[in-house]
Formats: structure tokens, C-alpha cells, sequence
């Protein structure tokens, strides 16, 4: 008797409910067009809508884009996002695993690499999409990976600090004082050029006195090849063991 309730229970043990999806009745449509209608990808949970969609974008919770359109298209039976190779530049995946990620009409064909996952949360328009750590070029929070590198617009630009002061006394003669300080440079390309200034005026009676200098003149440029920097000029060496010191060379 024992072994029989064993042999019951065991079968019970093996049974399981079955997945339940959830189907749409046609005979809601008009007939003429009920044929020529297929909502099956609308039976998956989650499924997104083939069609265009401006969303932000995420590898490995670290978000690499704002307001990327991409388009999701039917592949199969499912829906996936098309994935350019602009986009996947900013992904920061190693050289030897990015070159195994051909593009198929404009989008990057993923098949290859199952464990690139993408998730889509259409609650708050966002991309995420999970890489395994060991493919990506990088690994601090506060490290850009070169692919990401930007060389901006040519501009000119300069900062400034600015200080004011009067003396007036009850005799004698008054004095005005006026300094400024701050950064100037330009930007040309991959190029930057940056110097040091600083301007004085002193007004004393019928006295005045102005100056004026300019130090820490140099030229640096992104080496994006190598994960590098150029340095050319006036600039400063700085390390955790050694003193800082200042030199003119390259770097």
C-alpha cells in the first residue's frame, strides 16, 4: 500500500501545468480583412510593436546614448532592435569580438553572440542591453572607452576669474585695483591649444600700472589608437610617488 501512494504521488511530482499565453479572437475584426491580419507576435509577453522608437540607451546599466532612434523589425518570430554600426560603436566591445558582428542590411546580425541580451523598458524608453564583462574594452565607471571619443566642434574658448578692489581713505589719494586670471584656448579638430593668462591694473591718484603674462602654453590631442594622449608644450609631470614638476617637451 505504502508503494503504491509512493508511485502516485511520484507521477503527480512530474505533472505540469501547462504555459499559458494569451490569444486575441479575430471575429472581432471585420471578415474582410481577418485573413490578411496577423497579431501573433501579440500572443508574447513583453513584445514591442515593429516600428521606430527614440530611446535611451544602456550596456551593462551604463547608459551611451540619449534619444537614439532605432528601429525594432520582425526577425523570425520575434522582434528585435536593428542595431547600426554607429550605435554598436559606442557599446566599447573589444576589438576581436566586434569584428565577428557582421552587418546584415544596416543592421549588426547578434545571432553569433547569444549572450548579448536586449531588454526593452518601454515604461521608461530605454535600451538595456547585458554584455559579458570579459568583451568590453573597458572596465571603470570613470573610464570612456576610445570608440566613444568625440572631437566636438572648432571653437575658441577662455575662462576667467575676476577680482575688484578700491581704497579711499580720509587722506590721501584713493586706489583702484583690478585682476584677472584664468584659461584661454582654441579647439581645431583633435587638436586643442591651451594657455595661462593673467592681467593686472592698479590706479593710484594720477599713477597706473598695468601687466601682463602668459605661462603654461601647450598643445595635446587624443590618441584614440592607443588609448592615449599627446602633449606638447609647457606642461606639468605628476605621480603618486615622485614631486610634481613642470617642464617644455612632449608627453
Amino acid at each position: 500500500m505504502n508503494i503504491y501512494r509512493l508511485s502516485v504521488l511520484s507521477c503527480l511530482a512530474m505533472v505540469t501545468p501547462p504555459a499559458l499565453t494569451a490569444e486575441f479572437n479575430l471575429n472581432i475584426l471585420d471578415k474582410s480583412i481577418r485573413d490578411s491580419v496577423d497579431i501573433s507576435l501579440l500572443n508574447q509577453k513583453g513584445v514591442v510593436a515593429p516600428g521606430d522608437y527614440f530611446v535611451s540607451v544602456t550596456v551593462n546599466n551604463n547608459k551611451i546614448s540619449n534619444g537614439q532612434q532605432i528601429r525594432w523589425q520582425k526577425s523570425g518570430d520575434k522582434i528585435i532592435p536593428c542595431i547600426n554600426e554607429s550605435l554598436i560603436e559606442l557599446f566599447g566591445l573589444k576589438s576581436d569580438f566586434r569584428k565577428k558582428l557582421p552587418a546584415i542590411k544596416e543592421c549588426v546580425d547578434f545571432s553569433v553572440f547569444p549572450e548579448i541580451i536586449f531588454t526593452f523598458d518601454q515604461a521608461n524608453q530605454q535600451l538595456n542591453i547585458t554584455i559579458p564583462q570579459a568583451w568590453l574594452a573597458w572596465h571603470s565607471e570613470n573610464w570612456t572607452p576610445p570608440s566613444t571619443w568625440n572631437n566636438g566642434i572648432p571653437g575658441f574658448l577662455m575662462d576667467y576669474n575676476l577680482f575688484a578692489s578700491t581704497y579711499r581713505p580720509q587722506s590721501g589719494s584713493s586706489s583702484n585695483n583690478l585682476n584677472a586670471y584664468g584659461t584661454t584656448g582654441l579647439n581645431a579638430g583633435a587638436w586643442r591649444l591651451r594657455s595661462d593668462y593673467q592681467l593686472s591694473q592698479s590706479d593710484s591718484g594720477d599713477n597706473r600700472e598695468q601687466s601682463g603674462a602668459i605661462s603654461r602654453t601647450y598643445l595635446f590631442r587624443p590618441l584614440p589608437q592607443i588609448g592615449s594622449r599627446l602633449t606638447l608644450g609647457e606642461t606639468d609631470f605628476s605621480s603618486n610617488i615622485f614631486d610634481g614638476f613642470s617642464y617644455t617637451g612632449a608627453a
